[in-house]
């Protein structure tokens, strides 16, 4: 039987790196630095490749986080800890990320529910393979990593530099230099409509939307030099 930790030792507890904290970094490591350059068969498979590569990266964490919670629970059992997942806030439920997120759940739980087709609309077959089954795990994800995630620098590091490689495919597509050789064969009409690792060019775009306010915002409001120096960098 496992002695009762004292308050000091239950938060001192929550706040060191855990099972759970190691699977969340393993799958940003690949949502982060591997999903951006994935590709297969230069740019005609690109789609599916990043869909399966997602899916599987999901998966992957999701059962990681699930046996984290059994080897925690047993932990939590014998040395007498009080919390599993973490420090508690005092805000309240819809002020919390996790609120919004099945609140956009049940909106597309919702369509779906009103969806003619809805094997189609499930699975997302004529839109991209964002169908329900794609948000649902993306909310399922969501969810743990609000829960416990804690950012790391190196994370910081190697989402800088798979977005930089990225921004440098796309600057020599755009001056005539296909050095992956991505639009090969590619039909002349076409060829303007893929760019960089992400493919079609809107979901460069969304790259970028998210890239460029994310490393904004870390300048601005990092305190440590060495984030503020990443995304100095990253913004020029």
């Amino acid at each position: 039987m496992g002695k009762n930790k004292s308050n000091k030792d239950n938060l001192a507890y929550c706040r060191g790196i855990r099972m759970m904290d190691v699977a969340a970094y393993i799958f940003l490591v690949l949502v982060l630095g591997v999903y951006p350059l994935i590709y297969d068969d230069h740019y005609f498979n690109i789609t599916v490749t990043k869909y399966n590569f997602f899916m599987l990266a999901s998966g992957v964490y999701l059962v990681l986080v699930i046996l984290s919670y059994i080897v925690e629970a047993n932990l939590q059992k014998y040395y007498g800890y009080q919390s599993l997942i973490g420090e508690s806030d005092s805000k309240k439920r819809y002020f919390r990320p996790e609120f919004w997120m099945l609140a956009f759940l049940m909106a597309n739980l919702f369509a779906w529910l009103c969806s003619a087709d809805k094997k189609d609309a499930f699975y997302g077959i004529e839109g991209r393979h964002m169908g329900l089954l794609f948000y649902f795990v993306i909310a399922a994800v969501f969810y743990f990593l609000a829960l416990r995630y804690k950012p790391h620098i190196f994370l910081l590091f190697i989402f800088s530099a798979a977005s930089a490689f990225a921004y440098i495919v796309a600057i020599c597509q755009h001056m005539d230099n296909d050095f992956l050789d991505l639009k090969h064969n590619i039909v002349e009409k076409q060829y303007t409509k893929f760019v960089s690792t992400l493919g079609n060019i809107n979901m460069y775009a969304c790259f970028l939307s998210i890239t460029i306010p994310f490393f904004l915002a870390v300048y601005v409001f990092a305190k440590e030099w060495y984030y503020r120096m990443v995304s100095g960098v990253m913004l020029m």
